[in-house]
């Protein structure tokens, strides 16, 4: 499964369809192995059950799901992701020096399973918080460079107003020209900050200064 996330990863690069809902799929349902089968996953053959070892195992599990929606809240640019990457990250670190210390003491193979898993993910959840995800955001986003700025000023100020300009602008580039119109027209009836953009939009078009929409 982890191999199928990593598929989506890339392939998002290339907008091609089904790819969000691939993504969703494996990254919820691994997220969900992890927070229900945790102790499974770290149990030694023959071992008898120990309360503090399945208490770091759930622990473990529920901190990594947390990494794992973080990664797919970042990528699919939805808001919570930085709660759910300080959270996991923060706490797999210190699993993961408990299960050092553990190991070294000779606790056996659940600590060095324990920790290697938890070092993974949390690495993973620093990776997209690293200037390379940075790159990797501008090469998903590359034709769409107001969509871009759109994220990375909401990411830097975040706010109402511009939590509804990311929305947007994915609109634009999502959606052919007359579809994202519709929309437009649609949520303005609702929300008076899509009305002042939609009625923004019309004055473009009035003009002949609309910028085109380009559906991939």
């Amino acid at each position: 499964m982890l191999l199928i996330i990593v598929i989506g990863l890339i392939l998002k690069l290339f907008f091609l369809p089904g790819v969000s809902a691939l993504l969703v799929l494996s990254i919820s349902i691994t997220s969900l192995f992890y927070l229900a089968l945790s102790f499974l996953i770290y149990k030694e053959p023959n071992q008898k059950t120990n309360w503090k070892r399945v208490l770091l195992s759930i622990g473990s599990g529920w901190l990594i799901s947390m990494v794992l929606l973080g990664i797919l809240f970042k990528v699919q640019v939805w808001p919570g992701s930085a709660t759910q990457f300080i959270g996991g990250v923060g706490g797999l670190v210190i699993i993961s020096i408990i299960a050092f210390i553990k190991y070294r003491n000779g606790r056996g193979v659940f600590f060095k399973n324990l920790m290697t898993r938890a070092i993974g993910f949390a690495l993973a959840g620093m990776l997209f918080y690293s200037p390379a995800y940075n790159l990797y955001e501008n090469a998903q986003f590359r034709h769409s460079p107001d969509l871009l700025q759109a994220i990375k000023s909401n990411r830097e100020h975040p706010s109402r107003e511009n939590e509804t300009l990311v929305d947007i602008e994915f609109m634009r580039a999502y959606r052919r020209p007359n579809e994202f119109i519709r929309e437009m027209e649609r949520r303005a009836q609702f929300d008076s900050v899509y009305q002042k953009y939609y009625l923004e939009e019309l004055r473009k078009q009035e003009e002949g200064s609309a910028p085109d929409s380009t559906a991939y």
